[in-house]
């Protein structure tokens, strides 16, 4: 599925942002949420729901990281101690080896980045999956930013730390008003459904082809 040498012969595009869970690492609904359940001993919809509450604080850095696990604990009332529980979590997540090799073929014709709606212990998360080889310094995370998608204020920080306009960015993510929200400040955007779809659509945009 990824393409080993690409001759780039339109350069209208300068960047690709990624997101992380659902895109480059498997999602909450895909993995994470069956594998905390089971950790923690709990039925799997009290954790969708406990954690639906609690995601977007921390997400927007309004709850640390043992905040926001000590509530997982406390509300799913689970048998579990804060450390064990936060040495799981940390490596809960799995790559999506596919797209991982597509950004690292990007990497070389264009800027890559990651943009994910996060808690702080996300640079845990993307250290174990080894995302800074590929990426860099372009990790951006809300918590640290202080703002979420899809508000246009993360989208023009982003886009402006990567020194490019939004008709030269294309966002690749899992959530459709996400992707809204992107194409709403003119960006490009791909509503991720799987590696081969999105390779697909990215053969239309950036006008890559098989040498």
């Amino acid at each position: 599925m990824i393409m080993s040498e690409i001759e780039v012969k339109e350069k209208n595009i300068k960047a690709v942002i990624f997101d992380n869970h659902g895109v480059l690492t498997r999602s909450n609904s895909e993995v994470g949420y069956s594998k905390i359940a089971a950790f923690l001993s709990v039925p799997e919809e009290v954790v969708v729901t406990v954690m639906g509450r609690l995601t977007p604080f921390f997400d927007l850095g309004e709850l640390t990281t043992d905040e926001f696990l000590e509530n997982i604990i406390r509300y799913t009332r689970a048998k579990r101690n804060l450390e064990e529980f936060k040495r799981f979590y940390t490596c809960c997540y799995e790559p999506k080896q596919e797209v991982r090799n597509l950004a690292s073929e990007l990497s070389k014709h264009f800027k890559v980045a990651i943009l994910a709606n996060a808690g702080i212990v996300f640079d845990e998360c993307h250290k174990n999956c080894g995302f800074e080889k590929i990426f860099g310094e372009n990790i951006f995370v809300s918590s640290k930013l202080k703002m979420m998608k899809p508000d246009k204020a993360i989208f023009a920080h982003v886009l402006k730390e990567l020194g490019v306009e939004p008709e030269e960015a294309v966002l690749i993510d899992d959530k459709e008003k996400f992707v809204e929200g992107a194409r709403r400040i003119g960006m490009h955007a791909i509503w991720f459904k799987s590696p081969e779809q999105v390779e697909k659509d990215l053969q239309n945009i950036l006008k890559y082809e098989y040498v």
